[in-house]
């Protein structure tokens, strides 16, 4: 893992170098073993923190040439299949001089150029400068495990291309302008993070995934392409059998996890109470011949712990297991992970994340994780509520109406994902299409709340941010169910559980390495059968059918819990004072009623509603306020 950065401009190379320096300098943790800087005579100049994962030597040093001299590449990510690749280049006559994917990267575009990004397996985000043509090419991989910002410069002295791997290193080119985007704040009131298509900033970019950008040096002129394509998989149904599709299944999880544990590092995995992280545990164990580390954290609240499931996991499968009942500073420790974070984000599992990452680094430097199982099987509540949805439709409006009403009766809890919760939301949700219902499930604030909340100049300014129903077009024609899971893959995969692990991991220079996304278990996950994924109440019933034997019952039986934090007890309590001082700031009190949010104070601290998610939501873009403007 690493930290990728680079301008393209006309203006003194050298000059541009400098400002790389603090650039690479916020982004240090995602490297820390080396960083380098190379300068193309009047074109502009690459930097690169290394993370050392392949090939330790120097010598695999970044950026990187090709052997002609004419392709320089800063990578971030590992390429799970170099060595075939390999192989195959130096049947074509290449010579290589480290034993890194790096270097096979870049001869790979050498040899191929853009088409060799199909022949890739694995996460990354990377840049090629080719010195001949004059032409920069910006890549992210198909899941978009790794992120990749770049803003175009367009200044009367100046014209270029700006990137890299962090938005809060490229804000430190002294050209970046920090104007927040209204659209790309609403979107986050609404789900916790900002969408791929629109980052905090106006004017900064973030690559999506499967594309690629091309700048051309000459003409200023940006493009961007879809190498891949999700939505036509979920097209291509296959018609294997059942038990066919579990003998492929198997092939594949094994083929992902065995190309995911190659490195020249220690590597563990992380392992929690679900069907997810112990299916990538039991392959490591059949494969590896060494003792199997695994790590899992847990809190003092017991309905948000699951440590004795991982333990019963890992004592079923025979590996070593280490876990952890964390009580952290939350007041210390939020303020950190906000600006981890880069732009705002609040998904409450960030805090168990951060501190996961942080228990597995001390032992080991790549981490395996179960991220992307549920988005791929249907393993989500969230599909079980589209589900009855289609059965809501056969009461009349006015009775969906009442139900809402009368559930505002219902006793508030403070448990994770309590049922008063789910129910308030799911009756909300019964009102609306059923697109909106989908994405209604993981509202933070409905627009009618926004509405309320922001101030009534800013009230213009909020487009409906419910952009992610676009998304539903490309699969129109396939089931509901699979269309709510496209939909999860380019939003809340992304843009919420991917980002939160890309960060976590990379504030301790730990990489995390998610074999459910590599991208062929992706494409046959895509093209079963929706009803081998999700049947009546159950979701992942391919996933659970095929290690039926290999993994403890209980592990089987057991719902899907996520891994949150005890938000709301902690607003009540330690974090309270700190969390009102900083949502009823002028920082926040700029946009939004002052008076609306005390009163969500209220109802929360009286026990009335449980306002959590929306006051750690405020919580969070205040604190992100106070670092990033």
């Amino acid at each position: 893992m690493c930290a990728i950065t680079g301008i393209v401009s006309k203006v003194s190379a050298y000059n541009q170098a400098a400002h790389l320096k603090p650039m690479l300098a916020a982004m240090h943790k995602r490297g820390p073993d080396q960083t380098e800087i190379e300068i193309f005579k009047d074109q502009g100049c690459f930097g690169h923190n290394r993370l050392s994962i392949i090939d330790l030597n120097e010598r695999a040093t970044q950026p990187m040439w090709d052997n002609s001299g004419r392709y320089c590449l800063s990578f971030n990510g590992e390429i799970y299949n170099f060595k075939l690749l390999r192989r195959e280049l130096v049947q074509l006559g290449h010579r290589f001089r480290t034993e890194s994917d790096s270097e096979v990267l870049v001869e790979a575009w050498a040899e191929w150029g853009i088409a060799s990004i199909s022949r890739l397996v694995g996460m990354f985000a990377f840049a090629i400068w080719d010195k001949v043509d004059a032409q920069l090419y910006l890549v992210r991989d198909r899941m978009g495990e790794k992120p990749l910002y770049y803003a175009p410069i367009s200044k009367s002295f100046q014209n270029g291309m700006i990137f890299a791997s962090e938005l809060k290193g490229l804000i430190q080119y002294p050209l970046i302008e920090k104007t927040v985007s209204m659209s790309a704040l609403s979107h986050y009131l609404s789900f916790n993070y900002t969408d791929t298509n629109d980052a905090i900033f106006q004017g900064i970019y973030k690559l999506p995934p499967a594309s690629y950008l091309h700048y051309n040096f000459q003409t200023h002129q940006p493009t961007i392409k879809e190498y891949w394509s999700l939505a036509e998989c979920f097209h291509q149904k296959m018609t294997m059998s059942f038990e066919e599709a579990q003998s492929e299944l198997n092939y594949l999880m094994t083929a992902a996890v065995t190309g995911q544990m190659v490195a020249d590092v220690p590597v563990g995995a992380f392992l929690s109470g679900g069907i997810d992280s112990a299916t990538i545990v039991s392959h490591m164990a059949r494969n590896d011949k060494q003792q199997v580390n695994t790590y899992s954290i847990g809190f003092k609240e017991k309905t948000y712990s699951e440590l004795a499931l991982s333990q019963k996991t890992a004592t079923y499968l025979g590996v070593n297991h280490q876990a952890k009942t964390v009580t952290p500073n939350i007041t210390n420790l939020l303020p950190q992970l906000v600006y981890a974070f880069d732009e705002p984000f609040a998904d409450t599992s960030l805090i168990p994340t951060y501190l996961l990452c942080d228990f597995a680094k001390k032992e080991v430097k790549v981490s395996l994780s179960g991220d992307g199982g549920d988005e791929l099987f249907g393993g989500y509540i969230t599909y079980q509520a589209d589900r009855y949805w289609q059965t809501m439709q056969r009461l009349p409006i006015k009775m969906r109406k009442a139900f809402l009403k009368l559930s505002r009766y219902l006793p508030t809890t403070f448990n994770k994902v309590s049922l008063d919760y789910k129910i308030k939301q799911f009756l909300r949700g019964s009102l609306l299409d059923a697109n909106t219902a989908h994405l209604s499930w993981r509202e933070i604030f409905s627009m009618e709340q926004k509405k309320l909340l922001f101030q009534s100049g800013n009230n213009a300014l909020l487009n409906h941010d419910l952009n992610s129903l676009r998304w539903f077009q490309d699969v129109a024609d396939c089931h509901y169910l699979d269309q709510a899971m496209y939909v999860d893959m380019k939003t809340w995969l992304v843009d919420d559980i991917l980002l939160k692990v890309d960060r976590a991991s990379m504030a301790h220079s730990l990489e995390v390495r998610a074999p459910f996304l590599d991208h062929r278990l992706v494409e046959f996950a895509a093209k079963i059968p929706v009803h081998y994924k999700i049947q009546h109440r159950h979701g992942k019933r391919i996933l659970k059918a095929n290690y039926k034997n290999q993994l403890p019952s209980a592990i089987l039986r057991q719902g899907k819990k996520g891994f949150n934090s005890p938000i709301s007890h902690w607003l009540s309590n330690d974090l309270f004072e700190m969390a009102y001082e900083v949502t009823t700031s002028n920082h926040l009190t700029q946009w939004f009623n002052k008076p609306y949010i005390e009163k969500m104070w209220h109802e929360h601290r009286k026990g009335l509603y449980d306002n959590g998610h929306r006051l750690f939501n405020l919580l969070c873009l205040g604190l992100w306020c106070q670092s990033y403007l």
